[in-house]
């Protein structure tokens, strides 16, 4: 017989801020069901991962390869939130064509523009309808915990008015960006979420499938890639991959980044970039492609992912760092300059994400039985709904 299923996604949810915080009902759903550490697709970004987890591919299959996309004939940049840019269907729409009602709830307007395209129900804490603020009231500001916990309350409305089949939910990352595990603060969002999950657990009788879509870390360094290859004598737009509207969570600053160049240009950029502190890894596009299952035709020339304690910021580091840290809601976005041999770096204090350092995601589920255990959190989604 066919049960409910509910698939969640805790945005920048490392599993170690579920083992540092009191949650007694992801713990049952542990032990009742399973629970393993797997990985994100890297980039480890919202983007990229929440349309893998929707469509339970990577991104060679669906497309979406970054927050941010940078066309190189117009030489013109557009977020990657349009449903335009998905290669392939998504497990919303697969139930749908079964015969199964479905709904997507998502805290940031972004994700519900590229997941709910053909979904019957569908809800953003950004922009909520009317018929719900009338039954639960307003969510909180974006940047703050209280929206995602309002999310969850607007998911147990949906399950007893609208009774989904399926259903996709979707956190924001604002406070993992903001605390640590071991912050009271994090500790205490964490255990108001899994109080909401308990309550679901004890109403219905559903599949639920919990992961995130990425991992976080402090880091302390922030390199502008753009102007140490200028120095070099070679012009190139680099793209920080987790570049979003979001400015106030992470200050577009993050541990991987595309590169486009000349050709005749990236053997000497490729030198630069493995000599450059903070840069670990630097891959060419057919080798990244292959090597992380992007869509190749939309990467850059090259692939660069930092260190643990790095971030990346593309061509205005200072005044991207600086925008963010004038923000009264983000204090804890600090910087001063740095002048490191006349390359441009910057000293941060922030926690954010899109390096390998990023990738360990929680997978846990109750209510089903997988055939084996899985290793990518895109692979909740790989389940018999019929």
């Amino acid at each position: 017989m066919y049960k409910k299923t509910i698939f969640v996604c805790l945005d920048g949810c490392g599993p170690e801020y579920i083992e540092q915080s009191d949650t007694p009902n992801i713990d049952r759903m542990a032990t009742y069901g399973f629970c393993w550490i797997g990985h994100s697709v890297i980039p480890s970004v919202t983007n990229v991962n929440n349309v893998s987890i929707v469509t339970g591919s990577p991104p060679s299959v669906h497309g979406i390869t970054s927050n941010y996309y940078y066309d190189r004939q117009s030489k013109q940049g557009v977020f990657m939130e349009s449903p335009d840019f998905l290669l392939t269907g998504t497990v919303l729409q697969r139930a749908k064509k079964g015969g199964l009602s479905t709904a997507v709830l998502t805290t940031k307007d972004k994700l519900l523009r590229l997941l709910g395209k053909d979904v019957d129900t569908v809800i953003s804490a950004e922009s909520p309808p009317d018929w719900l603020l009338q039954t639960i009231g307003q969510p909180g500001h974006i940047y703050s915990a209280e929206i995602n916990i309002w999310l969850f309350r607007a998911l147990k409305v949906v399950l007893r008015e609208k009774n989904p089949d399926v259903v996709y939910i979707a956190t924001t990352d604002y406070m993992m960006h903001k605390y640590a595990p071991d912050a009271e603060e994090s500790q205490a969002h964490i255990h108001a979420l899994d109080k909401l999950f308990g309550e679901m657990l004890d109403e219905y009788d559903a599949r639920m499938l919990l992961t995130a879509d990425h991992g976080m870390s402090d880091k302390t360094v922030a390199v502008d890639l753009a102007q140490i290859l200028r120095e070099e004598g070679i012009i190139a737009e680099v793209i920080p991959i987790i570049k979003d509207r979001y400015v106030v969570h992470h200050g577009n600053l993050g541990g991987a980044a595309y590169i486009y160049l000349d050709e005749k240009d990236i053997d000497e950029a490729v030198k630069i970039l493995k000599e450059c502190k903070g840069v670990e890894e630097v891959w060419l596009q057919t080798d990244a492609a292959e090597e992380f299952q992007l869509y190749k035709e939309r990467i850059g020339d090259i692939f660069v992912l930092a260190d643990r304690d790095c971030v990346f910021g593309g061509n205005a580091v200072a005044q991207t760092v600086r925008f963010a840290h004038s923000l009264p809601s983000n204090p804890s976005l600090r910087s001063r300059v740095n002048f490191v041999k006349g390359r441009f770096r910057l000293t941060v204090s922030l926690r954010s994400h899109g390096s390998r350092y990023e990738s360990e995601t929680p997978i846990i589920g109750y209510g089903l039985k997988p055939p084996k255990q899985w290793e990518n959190n895109f692979e909740i989604t790989l389940i018999d709904f019929f």
